[in-house]
């Protein structure tokens, strides 16, 4: 939602995030979707949420920005090394048979 939020503000300042970009993050918006709350049940098994309880909100909220790119860039890399080179094989596959 961030980022959506972040690419339709740099739009209404006529700027265009990157062709690529979009492309990457459109295809591993799924990946994400799926993925989020196995990070976020992680983090708390490992009780990282417990840890950052003595830290001043700021901290927190930089430590949390900083985990939710490291989630957007895990499902970007899993979609552009997993996913996509497997859709390129099905459909081959498909039109092949």
């Amino acid at each position: 939602l961030l980022i959506l939020m972040g690419l339709v503000q740099l739009e209404k300042n006529q700027i265009r995030a990157p062709y690529k970009f979009s492309l990457a993050t459109g295809g591993a918006s799924y990946a994400l979707y799926l993925s989020h709350t196995i990070f976020l049940a992680i983090s708390m098994k490992l009780g990282l949420n417990s840890a950052l309880t003595d830290l001043p909100p700021w901290k927190v909220q930089s430590l949390f920005s900083i985990y939710a790119l490291l989630m957007v860039a895990i499902s970007v890399l899993h979609y552009i090394k997993l996913e996509k080179p497997l859709h390129r094989r099905f459909k081959a596959w498909l039109y092949v048979s």
